[in-house]
């Protein structure tokens, strides 16, 4: 077994253990949420995942999760010209805004945008009686033979276009200074609305706009991306699924998301953990053989095959910050010398015990896991040497 199939299967196991316990992910979880119907779970998702841009993650899924399932739940129930009256936002005595919902507040770090992003997605689902599973499913029904027709193309790719274009095709950043006020944020949302609602009535529009997004999707995607490998993998797949059973014909996409193999259609989030020099040049370069000239997703869906796929090595979100960019490594490569790619692999840490949970996915990743013996490439050694640097 040469070293580009000894990473590929560490990078793997790593990846299945973060998604084996809800432990391991951003959990939303609150009153509020639990009484929410499927959909609605969601819609909160997704829009809490519009807000992940330089914010800290816990406060996205803990603050900012309370008050969009407070949002979402008076959505529903009132619609969107409820919020021409009542809306989600508010600006302090510093014209600084923030989303809240009775006595709780969140603000990100690009509020301004995330606002018309979020009146886009209520503003269209008014036409697919706010629920975006049925948004989802209508469209991929009406444009799935699109797959045949444009190169690269997957139902993995639809599904995340379709997605897409609910929250970010068309929206602009606010310029510095100008001025904010509620009623310019509704009025320019329309403006919006009716670019979404032309390219999905007009098939040549849409067919130009998919096309664009597959050559596309491997840059500024992170989030759609996010939330389209969630669908797949983590506990909200379950949510999905459930709320795909309430619609009907629904057979293809229960099919979808129901195939194992799909996962390898899912592309790389782009992050900069993925880009630490350390982690990429000392370790992915030299044992994938990959340069530096390409996005580092596009590389990486140039040369792996199935089973192995770019998303799995998002990893490197919870990997790269505990390891390779820990303050003391910079200073004497303190979890150099703990590394499961360094020259010892962490094998005299891993004490093949299926009562006790696995150190190595604590230390390197933060993953609270249970120990499998039978499947343990730390035991075999897979990754020693792998890494340049340790």
């Amino acid at each position: 077994m040469n070293n580009s199939e000894n990473l590929l299967k560490m990078i793997d196991w790593l990846d299945k253990k973060r998604w084996s316990s809800k432990t391991n992910y951003n959990i939303i979880q609150n009153k509020i949420f639990e009484k929410l119907s499927y959909p609605e779970k969601i819609l909160v998702h997704w829009i809490s995942y519009i807000t992940d841009r330089q914010t800290p993650f816990v406060k996205i899924w803990t603050d900012g999760g309370i008050v969009f399932s407070g949002i979402v739940f008076e959505y529903t129930k009132k619609g969107y010209n409820y919020f021409k009256r009542n809306p989600f936002f508010k600006t302090n005595s510093d014209r600084k805004f923030s989303f809240f919902h009775k006595d709780r507040s969140f603000s990100s770090r690009f509020i301004t945008t995330d606002i018309k992003s979020i009146l886009l997605v209520f503003k269209i689902l008014e036409d697919y009686k706010r629920n975006i599973i049925f948004y989802v499913n209508e469209n991929y029904n009406k444009f799935s033979y699109l797959l045949k027709e444009i190169k690269e193309s997957n139902p993995i790719n639809l599904i995340a276009f379709i997605l897409h274009l609910l929250s970010y095709v068309g929206i602009k950043s606010d310029k510095s200074g100008e001025e904010k006020n509620l009623e310019r944020y509704f009025n320019e949302v329309e403006e919006y609305y009716k670019q979404i609602k032309e390219i999905i009535a007009d098939k040549e529009r849409f067919k130009k706009e998919y096309s664009n997004f597959v050559k596309t999707r491997f840059s500024n995607k992170k989030r759609t991306w996010c939330c389209v490998r969630d669908y797949f993998k983590s506990y909200f797949k379950g949510y999905f699924l459930n709320a795909l059973k309430q619609e009907k014909n629904n057979e293809s996409l229960i099919k979808i998301f129901n195939d194992s193999e799909q996962k390898v259609h899912l592309e790389l989030p782009g992050d900069v953990w993925n880009l630490n020099p350390v982690f990429r040049e000392n370790l992915i370069l030299p044992n994938l053989n990959i340069s530096l000239k390409k996005n580092f997703a596009e590389e990486l869906r140039n040369v792996l095959k199935s089973p192995y796929y770019p998303e799995e090595f998002d990893l490197t979100f919870d990997f790269v910050p505990r390891m390779c960019a820990h303050p003391n490594n910079k200073i004497n490569k303190t979890m150099c010398k703990i590394c499961p790619f360094g020259k010892s692999g962490m094998k005299q840490y891993c004490h093949q015990n299926p009562n006790l949970l696995c150190p190595i996915t604590m230390t390197c990743c933060g993953y609270e896991t249970k120990c499998n013996p039978k499947e343990c490439p730390i035991k075999e050694g897979l990754g020693i040497g792998l890494c340049g640097e340790c």
